[in-house]
C-alpha cells in the first residue's frame, strides 16, 4: 500500500475534499489508524507513477499506521439521533437506515463565517463535504442550500442504507427548499417541514460576509416588508397566502385544511390540501391583482405542500414555509370523522 503522503499531488480534485471525520491539512503526514477502512469519493488518476481508471463512486481501502500517536476512527459506524423531534413516522417519510431523519439549519457563524449559511443539523450522519483523502477546507456549511440537500440525498444511498421511500422523500424536500426565497432561512424551514420538523429559520436575518443585513430578512405574513415582496411577490389586495390545519373547522369532527385569512381567500375547509392550494392560487391569479412573482410562488408552495406526508399538518407547514411563515401544524394530530386519531400512511411524490 503506498504512503498516503506520496499520493496527495496525484489526486484529481473535482470538488472540496475532506477526510472523514477529521480533516488533514495541506500535505502534512497524517496520523492514521492501522488497518481501518477509509471510504474514498472522487477521481483518482495517478498513484506513484501509475495511471488508474477513475474510481467508482465509493471504494474502500486499508491504510497503515504512520504514527505512534493515539489512533482515531476514520469512518463513522453509527449515526446519532437528530436533535429536533419529528411528528412523522417511517411509514410516511421512509426509513433512514443508520442515519437520522434529515434536517437543515441556517444561521451565521458556521465554520467561523460572518455570513449566514446552511448546514446539516446532524453532522455525524451528513458530513456535507464528501469523504476524501485530502481537504482544502474544513467547512461543513454552504451558502447555497442545494449543495447541502444534494449531498444529504446522496448520502441516503451511499452511506445510510435508507429505504426507497426515504430516497423519494428527500428530493421532494429538496424541491420544497428550492421553492422558498433563495438564500433565506425559509429554505431550511421548507426542507424540514417535509419531514414533519418545524423550524423558524425564516426569522434569522440573512447577512453578507461583511455582516451587513441583506434585504431578505425576517419574512413575515405581512406584505408590508419590501424585502419579502422582492422574494415572494406582491399579493396586492390580498394577504400573503397561508394555510392552517386542525379539527373542528366548519363544525367538522375530522382534521382539515383551510385558508388562514378568509377575508382574502374565502373558502371552506377541505380534507385534501390540494383543494385549498388550488383555490388560493386561483384567487391570486384572478382576484388579488397579484404580480407574476406572487403567482409563481403560490404554485411552488402548492408543490411543496404535495411533497409532505398526505393528510398531515406538515403539508400546511411546507406551504407556509415557502412564504417565510413558520407554523407547527405537523404537531396537530390527524383526526378522522369518527373523532379518532389516525396516522397518515402515504407520502406524495414531488
Amino acid at each position: 500500500m503506498p504512503d498516503l503522503g506520496a499520493v496527495y499531488s496525484h489526486i484529481a480534485v473535482a470538488r472540496p475534499l475532506r477526510i472523514y471525520p477529521t480533516p488533514l491539512r495541506a500535505c502534512t503526514t497524517p496520523t492514521l489508524v492501522t488497518r481501518r477502512p477509509l471510504v474514498l469519493y472522487g477521481s483518482l488518476t495517478k498513484v506513484e507513477g501509475h495511471t488508474a481508471d477513475a474510481l467508482p463512486k465509493a471504494v474502500t481501502v486499508t491504510v497503515h499506521e504512520t504514527s505512534s500517536a493515539a489512533a482515531r476512527p476514520l469512518v463513522y459506524s453509527t449515526a446519532s439521533a437528530a436533535s429536533a423531534s419529528t411528528t412523522t413516522t417511517t411509514s410516511q417519510i421512509g426509513g433512514f437506515g443508520t442515519c437520522s431523519v434529515l434536517e437543515i439549519e441556517f444561521d451565521t457563524g458556521f465554520d467561523g463565517r460572518k455570513e449566514t449559511s446552511f448546514q446539516p443539523v446532524n453532522q455525524t450522519s451528513y458530513d456535507h463535504w464528501h469523504q476524501l483523502l485530502l481537504t482544502l477546507s474544513s467547512q461543513w456549511s454552504a451558502q447555497n442550500v442545494a449543495i447541502i440537500t444534494q449531498f444529504m440525498c446522496d448520502a441516503l444511498t451511499n452511506t445510510c442504507g435508507a429505504n426507497e421511500l426515504a430516497k423519494t422523500t428527500c428530493p421532494s424536500a429538496a424541491a420544497a427548499a428550492s421553492s422558498a426565497p433563495s438564500g433565506s432561512g425559509a429554505q431550511a424551514d421548507a426542507f424540514n417541514a417535509v419531514f414533519g420538523i418545524t423550524t423558524d429559520f425564516a426569522s434569522v436575518p440573512e447577512t453578507t460576509s461583511a455582516s451587513a443585513t441583506a434585504n431578505t430578512t425576517a419574512f413575515a405574513a405581512s406584505t408590508s416588508s419590501t424585502s419579502a415582496v422582492a422574494q415572494i411577490g406582491d399579493f396586492c389586495s390580498c394577504s400573503v397566502a397561508e394555510i392552517e390545519f386542525g379539527d373542528g373547522f366548519d363544525g367538522c369532527t375530522e382534521a382539515s385544511f383551510r385558508p388562514a385569512d378568509l377575508s382574502s381567500y374565502n373558502h371552506g375547509s377541505a380534507d385534501g390540501i390540494a383543494v385549498i392550494t388550488s383555490f388560493i392560487c386561483q384567487q391570486v391569479d384572478d382576484a388579488c391583482g397579484a404580480n407574476n412573482l406572487a403567482k409563481t410562488t403560490c404554485q411552488t408552495a402548492a408543490s411543496a405542500a404535495s411533497s409532505a406526508a398526505i393528510g398531515t399538518g406538515a403539508q400546511a407547514d411546507a406551504f407556509n414555509a415557502v412564504f417565510g411563515i413558520a407554523t407547527d401544524f405537523a404537531a396537530v394530530p390527524e383526526i378522522n370523522d369518527q373523532g379518532q386519531t389516525v396516522t397518515a400512511t402515504a407520502t406524495a411524490s414531488a
